[in-house]
């Protein structure tokens, strides 16, 4: 459906840390972080979280590419075009996030 040479951004909505911590935290019933630190902060800290990951051969909490894309995240994102011209229809995040914790906890990932 989509018109030759055009492109599309098929996004869902755009939510804070803050925010996503919150939903996550109604979601399992359990208490999430509720404060965000300041960028430089976790850029100072990424050193000793990348140390810690290598030490107990875990994957790192983020990275210095995952914080860059924190940094330069657009929240104006907009699937409205997408929507109108493809019919494009994102599914809630709350649903999204539901559905993914239920299965964690069926499949005993999570208590």
């Amino acid at each position: 459906k989509g018109r030759k040479g055009e492109r599309y951004l098929a996004s869902g909505q755009y939510l804070s840390l803050k925010d996503l911590s919150k939903m996550i935290s109604i979601i399992s019933g359990k208490k999430t972080p509720s404060f965000t630190g300041p960028a430089f902060l976790a850029k100072v800290g990424l050193p000793f979280i990348t140390l810690y990951a290598r030490l107990k051969k875990e994957d790192p909490l983020y990275t210095s590419n995952s914080l860059e894309i924190l940094k330069n995240s657009n929240s104006k994102i907009s699937h409205a075009k997408a929507t109108s011209e493809l019919e494009y229809n994102p599914r809630p995040l709350e649903e999204t996030l539901r559905d993914t914790f239920e299965w964690y906890v069926q499949n005993g990932l999570i208590k």
